[in-house]
Order: structure tokens, then C-alpha cells, then sequence
């Protein structure tokens, strides 16, 4: 499955979220990040892969 995390806040990348994606790593999932707060999202491309992945998790 393919999976993408949406951060909007440093402050929401914590360990916990950190765990979630290693577990989800070690299932077989493909994971990516997009850090919102970096302020270089291009987002015709956030769009696009929104509808590519399988899921779209937003912290």
C-alpha cells in the first residue's frame, strides 16, 4: 500500500507519528513525507499524489 503523511506543523512530527511510519514501513508499506511547514510544497504535485496513494494521513 502506498502511503502518504501530510505534516502541517514541526510540532506534529513527533515520535509517535515517527513509530507509526516505521511500523508501517516494516508491514511492506511505501511511505512518503511531505512537510507542509518547509514552505517549498509545490502543490500541483501534493494534489496529484493525493489521489495516487492508496491513503493519505495528515498530522
Amino acid at each position: 500500500m502506498k502511503i502518504l503523511y501530510l505534516i502541517k506543523e514541526k510540532g506534529n512530527f513527533s515520535k509517535t507519528v515517527k513509530d507509526i511510519m516505521d511500523a508501517q514501513i516494516l508491514e511492506g508499506n511505501e511511505i512518503t513525507l511531505a512537510n507542509l511547514y518547509e514552505g517549498d510544497t509545490d502543490y500541483g504535485v501534493l494534489i496529484d499524489n493525493i489521489f495516487k496513494y492508496d491513503s493519505v494521513i495528515c498530522f
